[in-house]
This record gives structure tokens, sequence and C-alpha cells, in this order.
């Protein structure tokens, strides 16, 4: 079976989560920057919003722990922002949940599912679903 491909959605968000964590400044791109960039994908926003998230709530809370949380990068250190072990893991498992449905491509939505079975105990609270979102949402993708 073949590594599936990475859509270009998915792509663009991941673009976007790097870019805002540069701008930040912070040292590490985090879960919290993938997944503040996927809820304004178009496609993934649906997902979400079929699983009874309010992303407006959810975008206002993740900039908020971004501001407060984010690790700086020194004074006068202009560097590219390292994915931290939790982004490898999601990815990873994003890419197994899509070779396990038969998918040829890896979307937001498998990033997603990726993320809430995430068990780093440092990820925010702003992406610990309350209450669990039902694996069995209605969104199509």
């Amino acid at each position: 079976m073949a590594t599936p491909l990475i859509a270009r959605e998915l792509q663009a968000s991941f673009r976007k989560a790097l870019q805002d964590a540069k701008a930040m400044r912070h040292e590490y791109l985090t879960l919290e920057h993938l997944l503040l960039a996927l809820s304004q994908e178009p496609k993934t926003e649906k997902i979400l919003t079929a699983c009874g998230a309010s992303v407006k709530r959810l975008r206002e809370q993740l900039e908020t722990f971004l501001k407060d949380n984010g690790e700086l990068l020194p004074e006068g250190v202009d560097a590219e922002p390292q994915q931290t072990f939790g982004i490898e893991r999601v990815l990873q498992r994003a890419a197994i949940h899509a070779l396990a449905t038969d998918k040829r491509v890896i979307e937001g939505g498998d990033v997603l599912v990726a993320m809430f079975r995430e068990e780093d105990r440092s990820r925010s609270s702003a992406i610990s679903p309350r209450p669990r979102p039902s694996t069995s949402c209605s969104a199509r993708r």
C-alpha cells in the first residue's frame, strides 16, 4: 500500500501554523498552532462545527493560550520554530488513520482525529475536548 499524500489544504494549514509561530517568535511549533491554522480551513471548520465545536470560541482560546504560553525565542535570535514531538506523533497517527481507512490523501479531518487521540498531558485545555466529541460526527469530508 502506497504512502498517502498530504492534501493541499493540509499543507497550507501547516505552512500557516509555521508562519504564525514564527510571527509570534515562538521557539516551537505546537499542536495548538496547528489546530488554530486548521480551524481556518473550510473543510476542517465544517468538521469541527459538525462535532459541536464553537469554532470562534476555539480560535479565541487557542490565540489566548499561544499568547500566554508560547516559549519565545531569545532576543536577537531569528530561527525557524522547531516542531514538537506532539506534532510528529499526530502527523504519523493521521497517516496511519488515512491508510487504515483506505484513503490516498491525508486531510485536516485525519489530523483532528489524531489530535483528539493524543495522550500528551501537556496539551492545552483549548484542545482537550469538553465534552468529548462523538466519533460519529455527521460532517462529510
